[in-house]
């Protein structure tokens, strides 16, 4: 995580409760001081539902933070709201996940691919209520497959313009550019892929937050 202001508004966390892990990925609205206020608000209650609850749906948790999230914008009187989604891994590499936040990417070490699964639901911090938009879905990986989860800061990033070129435009750094990027790299160990995608986006500079996670199954 490399955060745009003093104070970032992007959320990752690796929980251990009850022998699973949790993974999860937020981006608040916004950036610096209130972004990273109900961030830090997300993280709390998070990992005090899942540490009481360790065998709740991400559906379930997403439901219940949400209220809590809604609660405390609405006494801050911010207009935020944030993207979130929530992962449990169990055994054998499959992820039950729930939430709306970016697309999620997995290289497939079994032919080089690379799937995208899109994230389903609803901002939390936004209303009361949005237990009927969030539901659970469910993904696989094998063994020598990569999962990469990240935050609109990446996809967002702009190239750095060239000195003394003409019409040179600054160009995002996309979607498909990370999805081509994985599928070249996704084969390296999550510190080898970590450190050529941070190599990879020191051509192009950020307002945003840049967060992502790299996570591989070894056996």
């Amino acid at each position: 995580m490399e955060p745009a202001d003093e104070v970032g508004g992007d959320y990752y966390d690796v929980i251990n409760a009850a022998g699973k892990d949790w993974v999860v990925i937020g981006d608040v609205s916004g950036h610096g001081i209130p972004a990273g206020l109900i961030m830090m608000m997300t993280q709390t209650a998070i990992q005090t539902v899942v540490i009481e609850n360790p065998e709740s749906q991400p559906s379930d948790l997403i439901k219940n933070v949400n209220r809590v999230i809604a609660n405390n914008i609405s006494r801050l009187g911010e207009d935020k709201y944030m993207t979130l989604t929530v992962f449990a891994i169990h055994q054998q590499g499959v992820f039950h996940f729930s939430g709306l936040h970016q697309d999620i990417l997995v290289y497939r070490a079994s032919d080089g691919r690379v799937d995208t699964f899109e994230t389903h639901g609803m901002w939390i911090g936004m209303m009361d209520n949005i237990d009927a938009m969030i539901t659970d879905a469910v993904l696989k990986i094998n063994k020598g497959d990569t999962l990469l989860l990240y935050t609109d800061g990446v996809t967002e990033a702009k190239k750095k313009k060239q000195p003394g070129l003409k019409g040179n435009t600054e160009t995002m750094f996309g979607d498909d550019n990370l999805v081509s990027f994985l599928a070249q790299h996704g084969s390296g160990t999550p510190e080898q892929i970590r450190n050529a995608l941070l190599e990879m986006l020191k051509a192009y500079h950020h307002k945003d937050d840049v967060t992502f996670i790299v996570i591989k199954r070894d056996e």
